[in-house]
């Protein structure tokens, strides 16, 4: 509250400066930055805080802040090229965290910014992997990955810059298929912190690179010792984690863990499905299928679908399996364009009532994501009766669900289109 309270002071004297020297411009490009990270910070607030923050004076709206950003950003002043970074960010990472979509004006809006950011910062590593992910959302993934690499040319001695940079390469194997090369990303990720005496995230990278692993075995001719070799590295690393005394792990960890608990004792057990559990985090925690290209989307889905052939003809497909293979379908044939056939398959798993009533029992996340993007589609046809259903049913599966932080937001955001859409 007191740094907002500075921060609208700094607002009122700064805002018509310009033209009056330097140090009054820099005041207002300062100005025209925080307010415009603040609006879109402040959009964010839970409902249930709104009353209160009101009372403070407290008021926030995310199109103001994303505009007063911009504005930053074409004035040119010294601080123009932090906004850049925030609102290319927002709109090429946050906005598939919310569930909004990026308009053509925002991309022609991006490509400028960029194509400035290119001319005047050209070794930048914040602006090359901005750059990397503009092209990563046309999915263009080859000149994505590309610049990325280009990024990480300068991220040696960071050790929070190497992270990201293997993070996100190992992502980008992922998409491809690539099991050993996505394991060996992830697992530079956790050396980077390991030597910095670094604990978060360690246990959730190195999960990662378990899985791929376990992955790569399945589907690949790298030796096998080798694989073992790294696989019992991971395994004693998150065996390491898991016993220190820390309580504050973030849930990207306690990912790691539950994947820990799951694969330690027999990765051989047909009740586990590796790629199924690979797949489902990439849909409901990386998003990953939003940016995918079409031939990539095609071989998951073919390979999903042979293997589950081959389950349920050995009688080996769990009711969990089963679920997690129609929001995958789903999920995938969205990003393929074939919207008649994934309602088609996803309608049947939500309008099960033994199916809605084992999520409730189970608490799993599968079945409240699969309402969402249900949801979703029919907003996105403008029916909003649909929409608003589906919503209702989502809602009605309670809040103690595993992974509803990674919805309420998405929730929030649509709830919010809908209203607006039926007051206009």
């Amino acid at each position: 509250f007191c740094a907002w309270k500075k921060i609208k002071t700094l607002h009122r004297e700064a805002m018509h400066q310009s033209g009056q020297g330097k140090a009054k411009d820099i005041m207002r490009s300062l100005a025209l930055m925080s307010m415009g990270i603040l609006d879109i910070i402040g959009s964010f607030i839970p409902k249930h805080y709104l009353p209160v923050a009101k009372v403070f004076g407290f008021t926030s709206c995310r199109n103001r802040g994303l505009a007063t950003l911009l504005e930053c950003v074409n004035e040119g002043g010294m601080f123009g090229s932090f906004a850049g970074v925030a609102w290319a960010y927002y709109q090429l990472e946050t906005k598939r965290v919310t569930g909004e979509d990026v308009s053509d004006n925002d991309f022609k809006n991006l490509n400028h910014a960029l194509t400035w950011a290119h001319n005047h910062y050209p070794v930048s590593v914040y602006f090359k992997l901005l750059e990397s992910d503009f092209y990563k959302c046309r999915r263009q993934i080859g000149t994505a990955r590309l610049l990325h690499e280009q990024a990480a040319i300068y991220v040696k001695d960071v050790p929070t810059m190497t992270w990201i940079v293997n993070y996100k390469r190992g992502l980008y194997c992922w998409a491809s298929m690539q099991w050993f090369e996505a394991a060996r990303s992830f697992e530079a990720c956790v050396y980077a912190y390991k030597t910095k005496e670094k604990k978060s995230m360690i246990p959730y990278t190195s999960a990662l690179s378990l899985i791929s692993l376990l992955q790569a075995k399945q589907s690949s001719s790298i030796d096998a010792s080798n694989l073992a070799e790294m696989t019992q590295a991971n395994l004693d690393i998150l065996h390491d984690c898991a016993h220190l005394p820390k309580l504050n792990w973030s849930l990207q960890d306690v990912l790691g863990f539950r994947l820990f608990s799951k694969y330690a004792v027999d990765d051989s057990n047909m009740d586990n499905w590796v790629l199924l559990d690979i797949l489902e985090i990439m849909i409901t925690h990386l998003r990953c299928t939003e940016w995918m290209e079409a031939e990539m989307l095609h071989n998951f889905l073919r390979t999903l679908m042979r293997e589950r052939d081959r389950r349920i003809q050995y009688n080996t497909l769990s009711l969990d399996q089963r679920i997690s293979i129609v929001l995958s379908r789903t999920d995938i044939l969205i990003n393929l364009g074939r919207v008649q056939e994934a309602l088609s398959i996803a309608n049947p798993c939500i309008q099960n009532e033994q199916v809605l009533a084992y999520a409730r029992r189970m608490k799993g996340p599968i079945i409240p994501f699969l309402l969402f993007l249900v949801a979703q589609l029919h907003a996105k046809d403008k029916n909003m009766s649909q929409a608003k259903a589906h919503l209702r049913m989502l809602k009605s599966l309670g809040k103690d669900y595993r992974l509803n932080h990674l919805l309420r937001i998405k929730i929030d955001v649509l709830s919010q289109r809908l209203k607006t859409a039926t007051s206009k």
